[in-house]
Order: structure tokens, then sequence, then C-alpha cells
């Protein structure tokens, strides 16, 4: 055995009352208790020189702050790069918020809030402390099963828009909603002295068994999995549930005539939470009694890049035939479908979402007549700007901090009474605080890490089923003759920006579409920048040029603190 393994847990649930949750974007969504604490789960690796450090986390998302508090205070024990670190979250929507510097999150909280930062990233660097006490020879099998499509786990909640793929007629793939969706789970298995010790396993399922109505922590279905193995065992063993391409896929299948939801099969959300929990548990029991796996040699590597999605021109080799030649990404912006919510999580009612649409038309054409007393430079870069993201109905533009075509939005203030998050967005901007940067993170990281004869490939969004498995297939492509037998997709990594959709399904601007944020072609871009970063990793060590990768932005002292928020 040439691998030496970790893996520990640790509590990192804030104390912190009276904020909302993160995911739902519901300002009633208010933290008022704990119905079951929220857990870190670091996993270290070493392979000679080489190690890699992951933890997966129970919140709804990683964020730029969050992931630079940690490894700095990783830092004051021990030495690790940018690509040695890998920070996933399950991505539970009954977790607090507030852990963010960009604006736009920070809405429903209301504010940034250091203690829900502090707590989280404690909570990560005790588990880390913890799994390097751990540290032992042992061995690191792949191992992997998929459930059959008739067991209720995972429904595609997108059904329109995924069936505009063309690979679902080419390859005739499943249009039902409860096989139109990736059942794949795939585990890594960790060993010493022939026994399993723990396990890091990826399967896509949104964690939104429990509604946006929720007010106690919770860390919803894939909590209670972790849980469910880690009791059956014993109080060592450590069983990460991260994500797979969950964009488009639901726990719930049900329709609540009352409530006017989806849910499952129980009236009671916790139980419905721990129901998905429990098929997830005993798939990765199974896992663990099967005879095939792949025992991983001990080859060990991780590369990072930063990169600003807000204006790339993907490669031809991953655009549509239909793309026009100009097209790239943009600004970060957010579309009605945003606004209206998922059938989890529904949001502004259908009257409003039609008035909404309304201002958007009325704000793009004024905008359009405008661009005829522009220069040409400023004309093209305005129609390019909505070429590229139609057919969204722009109503948030993170990128040019506007509100319907509206710089000032300090007149949203007084609004406070009628929606509590548009009235704080006045308040913000009245006080100075949102100014400075793009209200959600543009410059963000891609990472690449091979364990043995696995490639995980990490993106800091939620990639829908068919996003998810375009960027496999370009990754098992060229890693084909380079030993890589599997390569898993990790979402929810490292920072968040929202959905990544393919360009087809962007056409149909259902909720994924409309958070899409850098245009139709924000995939193409990705995969743009993951093969960038492909070429890098697959040359020797010490002939890598990352010089490309950038920095992300500071906010200042003077934003931050006035964008925070106190219960005290």
């Amino acid at each position: 055995m040439n691998w030496k393994t970790g893996a520990a847990k640790a509590d990192m649930t804030p104390k912190t009352m009276g904020i909302s949750m993160l995911g739902y974007g519901n300002p009633n969504n208010v933290v008022k208790g704990i119905h079951t604490p929220l857990t870190a789960r670091a996993f270290y690796l070493q392979s000679g020189d080489s190690k890699l450090l992951m933890i997966n986390l129970e919140l709804c998302f990683i964020t730029d702050i969050l992931r630079k508090t940690i490894i700095e205070k990783l830092n004051q024990y021990e030495s690790f790069t940018e690509a040695q670190v890998h920070l996933s979250a399950q991505h539970t929507h009954s977790a607090h918020s507030g852990f963010t510097h960009y604006a736009l999150y920070n809405m429903p909280t209301p504010g940034f809030v250091p203690e829900v930062l502090e707590s989280y990233a404690q909570g990560c660097v005790n588990a880390y402390l913890a799994a390097k006490n751990t540290l032992s020879d042992s061995s690191i099998e792949f191992k992997q099963s998929s459930f059959a499509s008739d067991v209720p786990v995972s429904f595609n909640r997108s059904l329109e828009a995924y069936l505009k793929n063309p690979e679902v007629k080419k390859e005739r793939l499943p249009t039902e909603k409860s096989a139109a969706v990736d059942k794949n789970m795939r585990a890594l298995v960790f060993k010493s002295n022939g026994n399993i010790k723990a396990a890091f396993n990826w399967f896509a399922v949104h964690t939104t068994s429990i509604r946006n109505t929720n007010n106690y922590v919770s860390p919803d279905n894939k909590g209670y999995a972790s849980l469910d193995i880690e009791t059956q065992r014993d109080e060592s063993f450590v069983a990460a549930f991260a994500q797979g391409n969950a964009g488009d896929v639901s726990p719930n299948w049900v329709w609540d005539k009352k409530l006017k939801v989806m849910r499952g099969p129980h009236e009671d959300e916790f139980e419905n939470a721990k129901f998905n929990g429990k098929l997830q548990a005993n798939k990765l029991e199974e896992i663990f009694k099967q005879e095939e796996a792949i025992d991983l040699s001990s080859k060990l590597d991780s590369v990072i890049c930063y990169q600003d999605f807000s204006n790339i021109k993907p490669d031809k080799e991953f655009m549509p035939d239909w793309a026009a030649e100009n097209a790239h990404t943009t600004s970060p912006c957010h579309g009605v479908a945003f606004a209206m919510g998922a059938k989890e999580g529904p949001g502004v009612p259908a009257a409003l979402a039609y008035v909404m649409k309304l201002f958007a038309a009325v704000v793009k054409l004024i905008d359009l007549i405008k661009s005829f007393f522009m220069s040409e430079e400023d004309k093209n870069n305005l129609w390019e700007y909505y070429n590229n993201q139609a057919p969204k109905d722009i109503f948030l533009e993170a990128g040019k901090k506007k509100v319907f075509g509206i710089s000032n939005i300090g007149f949203l203030s007084p609004l406070a009474a009628v929606d509590p998050m548009v009235g704080t967005m006045g308040k913000f901007y009245n006080n100075g605080s949102m100014r400075e940067h793009t209200w959600t993170q543009a410059i963000l990281p891609v990472q690449l890490m091979r364990i043995g004869e696995v490639l995980i490939v990490a993106t800091p969004a939620e990639a829908t089923t068919m996003a998810g498995e375009r960027i496999k297939r370009q990754l098992t492509k060229m890693f084909k003759d380079h030993g890589i037998k599997e390569v898993i997709s990790a979402p929810y990594s490292n920072a968040f920006c929202g959905y990544i959709v393919t360009p087809e399904e962007y056409e149909e601007q259902l909720y994924e579409g409309g958070h899409c944020v850098f245009g139709k072609w924000t995939l193409p871009a990705f995969q743009t920048v993951i093969k960038k970063l492909a070429v890098e990793m697959l040359k020797d060590k010490n002939n890598r040029d990352l010089s490309w990768s950038i920095d992300t932005p500071q906010f200042s002292e003077f934003e931050i603190s006035n964008r925070s928020y106190s219960t005290q």
C-alpha cells in the first residue's frame, strides 16, 4: 500500500439565530433552531511528496471568502497550495447564509455575518486536524453502482429543457422524469488493514427534500445519508455524500395540492429527507459489498486555475453549429425565470413574473434605441450582450450592477415592507456597500484532481445532467491514453456562480437557464477553460504554465462592514 490517508469529521454549526438560510432566496426561511447539526468531513490523501485535502461541507455552496479563510487557517498548521485543497458543498438549503462577500447572495440574510463564516471555516480546520491524526497506510478503491430507474431517489425537474438536447434523440436516452438523470453513484472507498474506514461518494440529487418555509437547520437528505452510514458502523467512520450533476435533478415527485409544491412521499418534510437519505445510504452499503472495483495506484496530482467567465470566447469544438461566429460569454445577469424559482422552491407569482418580463422587454428596447447614438464599439458591445444572453428576460444585472436597467437602486429601500430582499438592496446601495465589484463572483476556479486512475473535475456551479455529461466525455477523450479509467464530475466546488446548462437547455429559459448568469455559452466556456487546464495537467509538473490564472478581487473593509448584519 503506497497511500496514506486519514478521514474525520467535525461540527461546524453556527450558533447564530434569526438570519435566513441559503438556497431558496426566501427571507422568511429564517433560522430559529437546529434540527440536526451541520458537519464538515475531511479526507487527507498522501502519496510520496504529493498530498490532497478534500473537505465536504453541509451547506448550500462554497464562497470565495470561505475558501480563502479556510486555506489561510490551514496554513497556520501546514503549508497547502490552492491546488491541494478541494472544497465541496453537499448543497443543503437548510443551513445558515451570510458567508459570502458578494452582494447578491447576502440579500436574504440580510448581509454578511462574520460569525457564520468563522464557524464554517473553523469546523473545516477541526476536521482537517482530526483527519491528519488518523493518517495510516491505506488502499483506495473506486466503485460504482446505479439505481434502477423505478427507485424514487431522483427525478428530472426540468424535462422540457433536457429534451432539447440532441443527445436525447440521437442516443435514444430515457425521457421519463425518473430516468432522465444520472442514476449512478460513484465512490472512493478508503481501506486500512483490509477494513473500510471511510468513503467519499458523488450522486446527483438536489438537497431540497426540506421546503423553503422551514425554520430549522438540517443537512437534508445527504446529511441523513451520512448519519445513517456512520451510526451503523462506528464513531470514527466517515461517509461524505457529495453532489453530482444535480442542476436539474430533484428528490421530489409528489404534487402536494395543499402546499402547491412538489415533495417526497411523506407530508413531513424531515421524513422525506430521511427517506431519500436512506436510499442513498443503502446504495453506498451495496457498493461496499460488491467485488468489482478499481484498486487505485498511488498517482496523486492536482491543478487549479481562476478565469474571468464574463468574457470568454469558447473553442469551436464545444459550440453548436448554430452559434454565431462572435459568440461569447458576457457579464453576469439573472433572468425572470430565476425569480420564478423551481418546482420545489417557487418564487414570484406568475402575474408578477409577467409584469417583470414586460419591464425587461421595455428596458431592452430603450437600450437598443440608445445604442444608435453610441460609438460603434459601444453599440456592438451592447447588441452582443443581448444576443449572447437571449432569450433571457434580464431583470438583474450582477455584472453591470443594475436592476431593470437602473444603476441608482437606492429608490428600492422603501420597498422593504413589500419585499425585504428588495429593500435590503436599496439600503446597501444607499450606504455605499454595493459599488466595488460584481454582485456575484465572475472570476472563478476550475480544478482537476487525479487520484490513481480516477480524474475529478471540480466546477463552481450547478451543472445539469447533460452539461456535466458533456464535460465528462470531453475529459474522458483527453485522458483515455493516460491511464484514466473514470472521470467524476464534482460541481458545487470551491466557489459559486449559479448554473451550467447546455446551450439547448438555455433556450428553454426554465429556472436553471434563468440562473445561468454568463449566458447561453456558459457550458462551452467552462469546457474551454477545462481543456486549457487539462493540457497543462498532462505535462510534466516542472513544465506546466499556469501564469494565465488570475486572482479574485478583494472587497474593502468599508464595503463589507457596511453590508454586515448582526443579530445582537
